[in-house]
C-alpha cells in the first residue's frame, strides 16, 4: 500500500472542501445569522487537515494501484463526511453523531435529515442560512463525485488515474468518453454544472427566491433531497415548479454519458440505449399503476382529488423515489398498501448507471433477469452456448460475476442491517416498528431519504438512535460508493505489504 500517496490525494480532497465552504460563508454574510464564525472555524480545521495530509505525502511516488485507489475513495468519503459535519457542530445545530448522519446524508445525496423543523433554521433570531446552504451544496459535491471533481481539476493525481474514475462511477462499467481521465472528468462535470445553471434558472423564474432555487437544484441534480422546507416541494403549491423538478430528476436519473452524445448532436442516443429505454418504461408503468391505485383504493383524504391531481402526485412521488432523489409533493405513507410495495421495490432499482442516482441500477436489474433466463434455458438444453447481451454490447462472465455478487452482498447488509436496527429500536423503547428498520435501511443504502412509518415521507430519522444513526450512516456510504471501496477497509488483508 503506498501509504504516503493516499494521504498526499486525501489532503487534496480536504483542501477541495475547505474552498467548497465560500459559497456558505457568503450566504451567512449575506444573511448576517452569525453563524459565519462556525464556518470559519471548520474551513480553517479542513484545510490544516488537507495541508497536514499533503505534507505527509509531498515525497510520494506517483505510480499507484486498485488498492490505493479503493482507499483513496473509502477514506476520501468517510473523512469528508466528518469535516463536512464541523459547521452544523460549530454553529450549535447538531450534535456530534448527528452532524455525521446530516453530513454523510448530504454527501452520498441520501437526503435522509434528523432536524425536526427546517422552516425554524431559516427564519428568526437562529436562522442558519450559511450552515443550511452547505446543508445543500453537500449534495452536489456527492452528485458528481468529489474524486472525479479532484480528477478534473488536479490532473496530475497519478498514472492510476483510471482506477480512481472506475472506483467512485455508479454502475457495473464505467465508460470513459475520452481516452484520457482528466478529459472524461471534466466533461461529467461541464455537463452537470451546465444542467444545475439550467434548472436555476427556471426555479427561479417560477416563483423561487435565489437561495431557495439554488438549494432545490443542488437536490434534485445530485438526487439528493434536501430541501429549505419542511413539506418539501408542497410548499411551493405550484404545478411548473414541479414540472421542472420531474423533467430535471429523470435527466439526472439518467446517464450522463448519454446526455454528452446528446450534447453532440446525436440526438437519438437516448432511444437507443436499452437501459434508458427500460428506466422511461418502468417510471411510466409504475406512475400509471399507482394512479390507478389511488384513484381506486385511495384514502379517504385524496377521495375527492381530480385524476390529473393523482396522476401529478404519482409521477413526481414515482421519479423522485425512483431516481432516488426523495423530494415529496404528497405523503405516500397514506396511500395503499400496493403502491408503498411498487415504491420500495422502486427504492431498490434506482436510476441509470453513470447517472447521479442511487440503488442498483436499471442496467444491473436487466442484467440479473437475463442471466437468470439463460440458466434456466440450459437447465433443457445444456450443451447450447448462450451469448449475453444488454442492447449490441456482449456481457462477459466477468461483468455477469460481479453483478451477482454485488446483489447477493446487497442483499445480505440489507438483512443483517434491517435485524441490527429492528434490534436497536426494540432496546431504545421505541414505537418505531419493523417497517421502519426496514425502510430506513433500504432507504439509506440505496440513498433516498424518506422510507416508511416513522420515518416517511413527512417525518425525519432524529428518533433514531445514535448507534442506529451510524449503522444509516456507513449503509449511505456503502450505498454510494457501490459496496466495494468501503467493504475492502475492513478486509485485513487489504492494509498488509503488497
Amino acid at each position: 500500500m503506498n501509504y504516503s500517496f493516499v494521504a498526499r490525494v486525501l489532503g487534496q480532497l480536504q483542501l477541495i472542501m475547505a474552498l467548497s465552504l465560500l459559497g456558505a460563508l457568503a450566504w451567512s454574510i449575506r444573511w448576517r445569522d452569525g453563524d459565519h464564525w462556525a464556518i470559519l472555524i471548520s474551513m480553517a480545521i479542513t484545510a490544516t487537515v488537507g495541508l497536514v495530509l499533503m505534507i505527509l505525502g509531498r515525497h510520494a511516488p506517483e505510480e499507484f494501484y486498485r488498492r490505493e485507489a479503493l482507499a483513496i475513495v473509502g477514506l476520501g468519503w468517510t473523512l469528508s463526511a466528518i469535516t463536512g459535519a464541523l459547521p452544523f457542530v460549530f454553529s450549535g445545530l447538531l450534535g456530534p453523531i448527528d452532524a455525521f448522519f446530516e453530513s454523510m446524508s448530504g454527501l452520498t445525496t441520501t437526503g435522509s435529515t434528523v432536524i425536526r423543523d427546517i422552516n425554524a433554521t431559516l427564519t428568526g433570531e437562529h436562522a442558519l442560512h450559511g450552515v443550511m446552504f452547505w446543508r445543500s451544496f453537500l449534495h452536489w459535491l456527492g452528485g458528481m463525485g468529489i474524486v472525479v471533481l479532484l480528477l478534473a481539476l488536479l490532473p496530475a493525481v497519478g498514472a492510476g488515474t483510471k482506477f480512481l474514475f472506475q472506483t467512485e462511477a455508479p454502475g457495473p462499467t464505467a465508460e470513459g468518453l475520452k481516452p484520457r481521465i482528466r478529459q472524461t472528468a471534466m466533461r461529467l462535470w461541464l455537463l452537470y454544472v451546465g444542467l444545475s445553471v439550467m434548472e436555476f434558472i427556471l426555479l427561479w423564474a417560477f416563483g423561487m427566491t435565489v437561495y431557495e432555487a439554488m438549494c432545490h437544484t443542488f437536490g434534485t441534480m445530485a438526487t439528493g433531497g434536501f430541501s429549505t422546507e419542511n413539506a418539501s416541494i408542497a410548499a411551493f403549491a405550484s404545478v411548473k415548479i414541479e414540472v421542472v423538478i420531474i423533467v430535471f430528476m429523470f435527466l439526472a436519473g439518467t446517464s450522463f454519458n448519454l446526455h454528452y452524445h446528446v450534447a453532440k448532436g446525436r440526438l437519438l442516443t437516448w432511444f437507443r440505449d436499452t437501459e434508458w429505454r427500460a428506466f422511461t418504461l418502468l417510471f411510466v408503468g409504475v406512475t400509471l399503476l399507482i394512479t390507478a391505485d389511488l384513484r381506486l383504493r385511495g384514502p379517504e383524504s385524496i377521495a375527492g382529488e381530480s385524476l390529473g391531481t393523482l396522476l401529478r402526485w404519482a409521477s413526481f412521488t414515482t421519479l423522485s423515489i425512483g431516481t432516488t432523489t426523495g423530494f415529496c409533493t404528497a405523503d405516500f405513507d397514506l396511500w395503499p398498501a400496493s403502491s408503498k410495495i411498487l415504491l420500495v421495490v422502486m427504492m431498490f432499482i434506482g436510476g441509470c448507471a453513470g447517472s447521479t442516482g442511487g440503488g442498483m441500477k436499471v442496467v444491473r436489474m436487466m442484467l440479473l433477469f437475463r442471466i437468470a433466463g439463460h440458466q434456466l434455458r440450459r437447465i433443457f438444453n445444456p450443451r447450447r452456448v448462450y451469448t449475453l447481451r444488454v442492447g449490441s454490447l456482449t456481457v462477459d462472465d466477468e461483468v455477469q460475476q460481479t453483478v451477482l455478487v454485488y446483489f447477493l452482498i446487497l442483499v445480505l447488509i440489507f438483512v443483517m442491517a434491517t435485524i441490527a436496527m429492528g434490534v436497536l429500536l426494540h432496546e431504545e423503547g421505541s414505537d418505531l416498528e419493523i417497517v421502519t428498520a426496514a425502510t430506513s435501511v433500504a432507504a439509506t443504502l440505496n440513498n433516498i431519504g424518506p422510507g416508511l412509518a416513522s420515518v416517511g415521507a413527512t417525518q425525519t430519522y432524529a428518533d433514531i438512535p445514535p448507534l442506529g444513526k451510524l449503522l444509516l450512516s456507513f449503509c449511505m456510504v456503502a450505498g454510494r460508493l457501490e459496496l466495494w471501496a468501503i467493504l475492502c477497509l475492513f478486509v485485513p488483508g487489504f492494509w498488509r505489504a503488497r
